[in-house]
């Protein structure tokens, strides 16, 4: 979803043009994918666009409450996954993200109005292998 394309150092980046030549646009997405992610697919059919990256967004709870996305090219379950591409963000990192956003919107709102927020979300946790 490019978040990696907000890691200086980061050697998994996908912001070629061939990422993202079958995606709406034609450009590259920061997916590594020439089309679209089933999170994408779960969007669209529910009517609803697709997240953007967590690290493209403002760190403010107006943007974050819309939902973000928090995938990382490169990262696995467990943190040592990807450490060749010397900068991404761990399965732990993407959690802890997560929780900091929590933190953020249940102070603005509230803790009943962001339970019930956070309630009514949906969420989709999904873990791929690069295939050869």
């Amino acid at each position: 979803v490019g978040n990696n394309n907000f890691l200086q150092y980061s050697l998994a980046k996908s912001n070629f043009p061939w990422y993202g030549i079958d995606y709406s646009g034609g450009q590259a997405t920061g997916r590594f994918t020439n089309g679209r992610t089933i999170g994408d697919i779960i969007s669209s059919k529910l009517g609803i666009q697709s997240p953007p990256a967590y690290l493209s967004v403002p760190q403010n709870v107006d943007a974050l409450i819309k939902g973000v996305n928090y995938a990382s090219g490169g990262a696995g379950i467990l943190n040592e996954t990807g450490l060749y591409f010397i900068q991404r963000l761990t399965f732990d990192d993407q959690i802890n993200s997560f929780k900091k956003t929590k933190v953020a919107i249940t102070t603005k709102l509230g803790e009943a109005a962001a339970n019930k927020h956070f309630n009514e979300a949906m969420y989709f946790i999904g873990i791929a292998l690069h295939g050869r």
